[in-house]
């Protein structure tokens, strides 16, 4: 099952890393990719491909901040997958088998 996880992020440098170690623990791992859509034009997001080398992530930088609801739908424009669905930055899965689940 080919599965996106979009992220809207809003300065959330110090909460992301959270977030995608609660991905990377995923029971489903195979076929899944991670879309951090920035929604403030001075974040930087490209460290996280230097700190989860093993997930998919796409990182999709703004020009302005535009809200939370836009950064979800760029997400959705940039969706390769069948499936998508979505986390805040500061946000985490609880379990291992939330994916799973909800597949």
């Amino acid at each position: 099952m080919n599965i996106t996880i979009g992220i809207p992020a809003y300065k959330a440098e110090c909460h992301i890393c959270d977030c995608i170690s609660s991905i990377q623990i995923q029971t489903i791992k195979k076929d899944l990719s991670v879309i951090v859509a920035s929604d403030h034009p001075e974040d930087d997001y490209e460290f996280l491909h230097n700190r989860f080398p093993d997930l998919d992530i796409t990182i999709l930088p703004c020009e302005e901040n535009t809200g939370a609801g836009l950064a979800r739908q760029r997400c959705i424009d940039a969706c390769k997958t069948d499936w998508i669905t979505f986390i805040d930055a500061d946000d985490i899965f609880y379990s291992p088998f939330a994916l799973e689940t909800m597949a």
